[in-house]
């Protein structure tokens, strides 16, 4: 393996999957880019209009990228990560959420995965500053699932049926956090997968740092995904 020059680290590739007759967008909606800031309401929303991306943080490997893409997106542009082999981490991220954690995060995100693509990918990522404790989906060929690394509660919960690819989908990432927690992931506004009952505390009370693009995959692969129309709260936002 060569070596590779982190801006930042990535923590360990879980696993996921899921599949339905959902409905998704092929392209671009109707929706230019002060429309779209005009209508956030939320703690943080970011459709990669600006060319700068000023709201993230880059966090990659070399070789990988996560780069906007002004001429493809679910509105407008979107963030297009690419992780070839040997990297496992293409992603940018903003601090969001209080350090101390309140007691619901959610996050709603638009992903296009190209069926050209083998799947195994965590598109979206919850974690502390120091990014060893992660709450995520993840998409696999034939799955979906959510899952923990380095929290007490660890788990990984399964959704059966491939997800959709060569469209926009919907995601909604929802975290109720506390001794007795619940993780969830919505597609398209649908709940598909849920874990009741464990431990979603973070050590230390910190969860406010949202990656996107390619937080992890397993370095053996090559991914190339694109996330548009990110917004992040502590009550649900629902699908555009």
């Amino acid at each position: 393996m060569w070596g590779r020059a982190l801006l930042l680290c990535a923590a360990g590739c879980g696993r996921v999957g899921f599949g339905s007759a959902l409905d998704a967008a092929d392209g671009n909606a109707p929706m230019d880019a002060s429309d779209a800031a005009a209508a956030c309401a939320s703690l943080f929303c970011d459709g990669f209009e600006d060319p700068a991306l000023a709201a993230w943080r880059v966090a990659v490997e070399a070789g990988a990228s996560a780069a906007r893409d002004p001429a493809f997106g679910f509105r407008g542009a979107s963030l297009h990560a690419t992780s070839p082999m040997e990297t496992a981490l293409a992603a940018r991220f903003a601090d969001i959420f209080p350090s101390s954690a309140p007691a619901d995060e959610w996050v709603r995100a638009y992903v296009y995965a190209a069926s050209a693509f083998e799947l195994d990918v965590e598109p979206i990522e919850l974690t502390n500053a120091a990014g060893d404790r992660q709450l995520v989906f993840a998409l696999y060929d034939t799955d979906i699932d959510i899952h923990a690394h380095g929290f007490a509660g660890d788990f990984s919960a399964t959704a059966g049926g491939a997800p959709l690819r060569d469209r926009w989908v919907c995601y909604e990432l929802h975290v109720q956090i506390g001794p007795n927690g619940t993780v969830e992931l919505y597609v398209e506004g649908a709940l598909v997968v849920a874990q009741p009952g464990i431990d979603t505390r973070p050590p230390g009370g910190d969860l406010s740092r949202l990656r996107v693009g390619i937080p992890s995959k397993p370095n053996s692969l090559a991914e190339n995904i694109f996330v548009d129309e990110v917004a992040a709260d502590t009550a649900r936002i629902g699908c555009l």
